[in-house]
């Protein structure tokens, strides 16, 4: 369909009203950002400025807090409606003071096809020091790419580390530079190992090359299962001289390219693949679903470190409804590797491991933030037990072992809360509220660009953070509660089938 007099626009009405709350105090090192941003007009020290393909000037501020409270970006257009927005602006990628957006002005039916990218960029030397905000040229269609394809490398003499690690690119004293990353199938391949991937230089700031790579049979062969399979879920700068970003499949491995080496006409670098740590509980893994809700991966400690989490939710079968399960709980586990351990080698070693169903309650005012949720008979349940958890994310703070979930009564509810958890010590350290109303699954990504912000960057206001109870029935299964799914394995089915033969209350209370 041709293009239409108005815009074309799929906006929400809850996008345009951001959470208001008071301007956390001190430095922030990192920070929790919603992966979609509102259409609101916020300013304060990090707003930058571009203008759409079409000539519309509009403005990109950050408003950040301190995790486990979720940060937010706007995007507001002066002296247009909010509808010159297609779709809410959202954040693709994010490394030190870098952030990837993807904004879409169009007056198409098929408004994808003006998606247009931009880089923020929080301390521009040409913009006096200051935030900044540059439209990238498009990628060379029919390809485009979303959060979990692509990543950015920073380089540069400023962001190289003063230890001399092995992970981050630098290039003397020639000044910095960026790279976008993005890794798609190769689409006139029929073969799993074959990808594109496609490079803008920042330093080369007029295109994108596209450059063919594939997985040989001496590194896929390290996957586990029959035959190679890789569906990208996040990229991680990894670094060095040669400039390696890692294209990373939660549920399977790592691909590892230098991507400073790739240039056209010439032989493709060796790739080289990583396999990620074998699951906590073999056979319950969801490989259609996004990886994202069940893993996550950085690099940290000054680039030195891999670190990894994966979370696995405890089911249950319900006493009386056949078929049916409860959620009892969670585990989860951080495993680390070093970013120079040979490839070849199983170097994952084994971390932090918790239990929820550990965590002790004690005096914790942490935990009367949390919904209370009833069983079948209306008692009260233990805390975790029956609530939505996905999303760990780990902190990118070197000294701390923090992951943080995101939790809610029913999965597809609006409100839910962001938990802290300490591994290590074993205790809830955190709880916030989070407007989840535009997540059905994923909802913010982890970035360090706080600490290249100066002060005054929040939005005036609170956040209320009241807890919730939630009523149930004896009789009555409350809705999004009960979840009637197949076991997954042998071993979960002999023991459901040795539950009915005991007849043992399956409800913990």
């Amino acid at each position: 369909m041709g293009d239409t007099e108005e815009p074309m626009s799929i906006l929400r009405d809850v996008s345009l009203h951001p959470p208001e709350w008071n301007e956390d105090g001190g430095e922030i090192q990192w920070v929790l950002l919603d992966h979609q941003a509102y259409v609101a007009e916020r300013h304060n020290a990090t707003t930058a400025f571009s203008r759409t393909w079409r000539g519309e000037q509009f403005q990109v501020t950050l408003c950040l807090a301190r995790p486990p409270r979720v940060s937010y970006l706007c995007v507001f257009c002066p002296g247009f409606e909010h509808t010159v927005f297609s779709m809410e602006p959202d954040i693709l990628a994010m490394e030190e003071d870098l952030v990837l957006l993807r904004v879409i002005v169009s007056s198409k039916w098929e408004f994808l096809d003006d998606a247009d990218y931009y880089i923020y960029q929080a301390t521009d030397e040409a913009a006096g020091g200051g935030p900044s905000l540059k439209r990238l040229p498009r990628p060379p269609r029919p390809y485009g790419f979303g959060s979990h394809q692509v990543g950015i490398l920073r380089c540069g003499a400023r962001h190289q580390w003063r230890d001399n690690a092995l992970c981050r690119p630098h290039r003397g004293t020639a000044g910095d530079f960026y790279i976008v990353a993005a890794l798609c199938k190769e689409r006139s391949s029929m073969v799993p190992e074959d990808f594109v991937i496609f490079l803008y230089n920042s330093s080369s700031p007029t295109i994108w090359s596209t450059h063919k790579i594939s997985v040989d049979s001496n590194q896929h062969g390290r996957q586990y299962g029959c035959y190679f399979q890789h569906r990208n879920s996040k990229v991680i700068s990894v670094g060095g001289d040669s400039g390696t970003m890692g294209f990373v499949d939660l549920w399977r491995g790592i691909i590892l390219c230098d991507v400073l080496k790739l240039q056209q006409g010439k032989t493709t670098p060796p790739i080289r693949y990583v396999t990620l740590p074998p699951p906590l509980l073999p056979g319950r893994a969801d490989w259609d679903d996004d990886a994202r809700l069940a893993r996550d991966i950085a690099v940290v400690q000054q680039g030195r470190t891999i670190r990894y989490v994966e979370l696995q939710v405890n089911w249950k079968p319900h006493p009386t409804f056949r078929g049916c399960y409860f959620r009892d709980g969670w585990v989860s586990r951080i495993w680390t590797r070093p970013v120079d351990a040979d490839c070849a080698e199983d170097c994952w070693k084994p971390g932090c491991k918790q239990e929820s169903s550990d965590i002790p309650i004690d005096n914790n005012p942490h935990f009367k933030l949390l919904p209370v949720m009833m069983d079948h008979s209306g008692m009260t349940m233990e805390p975790f037990k029956g609530l939505f958890i996905c999303q760990p994310t780990l902190s990118l703070s070197d000294d701390d072992d923090l992951v943080y979930f995101m939790t809610k009564a029913k999965s597809m509810d609006g409100k839910a809360w962001v938990i802290a958890v300490d591994m290590k010590n074993n205790t809830l350290q955190g709880v916030d509220g989070f407007a989840a109303e535009r997540t059905i699954d994923f909802g913010y990504m982890h970035s360090r660009i706080s600490k290249y912000l100066t002060a005054g960057t929040g939005t005036k206001g609170n956040l209320k953070r009241p807890g919730t109870v939630l009523l149930g029935s004896s009789n009555k299964k409350p809705p999004g509660f009960w979840m009637s799914m197949p076991p997954w394995d042998d071993e979960q089915k002999e023991h459901d089938t040795e539950m009915e033969v005991d007849g043992d209350d399956m409800i913990l209370t």
